[in-house]
C-alpha cells in the first residue's frame, strides 16, 4: 500500500510540474505579426474534451480566408488617442481597407481590452470599465469572472449612432495538453474556456435596436507562443428583433515574432539577409525547392508600421532579392516573407 501512495505521489507531481503557466510576459509585444486562417464552420464544429494531458486535433478541418493581424504601438493607430492607457494594439490588416484596431493593456496582473477603433466606418468604442482577457499566472482549472461596459459611436452609409455595451464573461482554463493544427504540432498547451453574454443596444435616428449574443468560445494558449491564441473555436448565438441565428466559427494561427524566423515557409531553404547591417541595400539569399512562384516581401519598422512593400517571383534554385534601404533610417526591421498560407520573418538592421 505504500509503495502504491508512492508512485501516485510522484505521478501527481509529474502532471502539476507538465501544467502549462501563462504569466505576463504572455502579453503581446510590438513587432509581432499573426496569420489567422479561418475554420469552415458550416458543419459544425467541435472543442473537443476538457482535463489534463489532452490532444486536440484540429488539423482535419476545412479552412476559409486567412487574415494578417500585427502589433504596433497604440499611438501609430488611427483613433489611438481615444485609449491613452493602452499598451499595444493589434491591426486587423482588411484587403477592402476597413482594417480593425485593437487596444488593449496589461495593468499588473491583468491583461485587458481598452476599446476598439474601425476608421472605414469611423467607429469607436471605450470600455469602461475595461474588459479582463486573462488573469495572471493563469493554469489549469484558473478562473474569474468580469463584468465591464462600453460605450461609442459610428456613422456607415450616411446614417451615424450611438453604442452601450454590456458584457458579462467567465473564464477558466479547462485543460492541457498537446494542440494540432495546420501550423503544426504544439505541446504544453493551455486551453480556456470563455462563456460570454453581450448585450448591445444601438441608436440611429432616434431608433433603438437591441442585439443580443452568447458566446461559448474555447482559446488554446502557450507560453512558449505569447501575444496570441494558437486556435480558437466558437458556438456563437445572435438574437435580434427576436429572431435568434446560430452558428459556429473559429481559426488557428501562425505566430511570427518580431525578429525570429520561427515559421517555416514550404520548399524555402538557406534563408539569410546580408549584409549586416545593410547599407543602401540589402539582398534576401534563399534556396526555393519548388517550381516559380510569387512571394510578398514586406519590411516594417519597430513600431509595426509597413515601410516597403513588394512583391518578387521566385525561379527554382537560388535566388537573390534586392531590398533597397536607401530611404530607411538607421535601426532594426523585420522583413516579413509571405507564400499564400506560409510565412517567415527575418531582421534586419540598417546603418548608413
Amino acid at each position: 500500500m505504500k509503495r502504491l501512495f508512492t508512485l501516485f505521489a510522484a505521478c501527481a507531481a509529474f502532471s502539476a510540474f507538465a501544467q502549462p503557466t501563462l504569466t505576463s510576459s504572455w502579453a503581446p509585444t510590438v513587432g509581432t505579426t499573426v496569420h489567422i486562417t479561418a475554420y469552415d464552420g458550416s458543419a459544425g464544429l467541435s472543442e473537443g474534451a476538457s482535463g489534463a494531458n489532452v490532444t486536440w486535433d484540429l488539423s482535419t478541418y476545412d479552412t476559409l480566408a486567412s487574415q494578417d493581424v500585427r502589433f504596433i504601438t497604440p499611438s501609430s493607430a488611427p483613433g489611438g488617442a481615444n485609449f491613452g492607457t493602452a499598451t499595444d494594439c493589434a491591426e486587423g490588416l482588411s484587403t477592402n481597407n476597413n482594417n480593425t484596431y485593437t487596444f488593449s493593456r496589461l495593468n499588473g496582473n491583468i491583461y485587458q481590452l481598452v476599446g476598439v477603433s474601425q476608421p472605414a466606418s469611423t467607429y469607436i468604442l471605450n470600455y469602461s470599465p475595461a474588459q479582463d482577457i486573462l488573469h495572471f499566472p493563469t493554469t489549469y482549472n484558473s478562473s474569474f469572472v468580469n463584468n465591464s461596459s462600453a460605450s461609442g459611436t459610428f456613422s456607415v452609409n450616411g446614417y451615424s449612432g450611438t453604442t452601450v455595451r454590456h458584457v458579462l464573461d467567465s473564464t477558466i482554463a479547462d485543460g492541457y495538453g498537446t494542440l494540432i493544427t495546420r501550423a503544426g504540432t504544439f505541446t504544453n498547451v493551455l486551453r480556456l474556456y470563455v462563456s460570454q453574454h453581450i448585450v448591445d443596444t444601438q441608436m440611429v435616428a432616434g431608433q433603438i435596436a437591441v442585439t443580443t449574443y452568447y458566446y461559448k468560445t474555447y482559446n488554446w494558449m502557450s507560453p512558449a507562443h505569447p501575444g496570441t491564441g494558437l486556435a480558437t473555436i466558437s458556438h456563437m448565438e445572435t438574437t435580434q428583433s427576436g429572431f435568434t441565428q446560430s452558428r459556429d466559427g473559429g481559426n488557428y494561427s501562425k505566430i511570427s515574432p518580431a525578429g525570429i524566423d520561427d515559421i517555416s515557409m514550404a520548399g524555402i531553404e538557406g534563408l539569410a539577409i546580408l549584409p549586416q547591417p545593410a547599407g543602401d541595400n540589402a539582398t534576401i539569399i534563399l534556396q526555393n525547392t519548388q517550381a516559380a512562384s510569387q512571394i510578398a516581401v514586406t519590411v516594417y519598422d519597430l513600431s509595426g508600421r509597413e515601410v516597403q512593400s513588394l512583391i518578387q517571383t521566385l525561379t527554382a534554385g537560388e535566388n537573390h532579392l534586392p531590398v533597397n534601404t536607401t530611404a530607411l533610417s538607421n535601426g532594426l526591421y523585420t522583413v516579413m516573407l509571405r507564400s499564400g498560407e506560409h510565412a517567415t520573418a527575418l531582421k534586419l538592421s540598417v546603418a548608413h
